[in-house]
């Protein structure tokens, strides 16, 4: 695969891109990202994406919540690096201290991001 390019938008603004596999359809799929800084910032980015991406521990930009996220980290980046009982006591320990910290301040179910979603587990 392509590392990526870096393309001079403005003054101290960079445009990323880089391919990230095929679609449905067999075409390929590029994403892009804005980098404010110098060229090295944008640099450093690509590299962060691209390496991130090769390991399987990059989580793609979007609207999912704080406890989406938290899953998908779990699963992706603590299930590639960390042994079993590492991975059960992480994991247990952040439902725990999340759910504890949520439920002062917010009702089980008041965000289904965070209360409802870690409940279910």
């Amino acid at each position: 695969m392509a590392r990526g390019n870096i393309r001079k938008r403005s003054k101290d603004s960079y445009e990323i891109s880089y391919e990230d596999g095929r679609d449905a359809g067999g075409r390929r799929v590029r994403r892009y990202e804005t980098v404010k800084g110098t060229r090295g910032n944008a640099e450093a980015r690509l590299n962060e994406i691209l390496s991130s991406r090769d390991k399987g521990t990059y989580i793609l930009p979007s609207k999912i919540t704080f406890g989406e996220l938290l899953e998908q980290w779990l699963d992706s980046y603590v299930v590639a690096n960390y042994g079993l009982s590492t991975r059960t006591a992480t994991g247990r320990r952040l439902r725990t201290a999340l759910l504890r910290s949520w439920a002062v301040s917010r009702s089980p179910g008041s965000h289904p991001g965070i209360s409802s979603h870690l409940l279910t587990r």
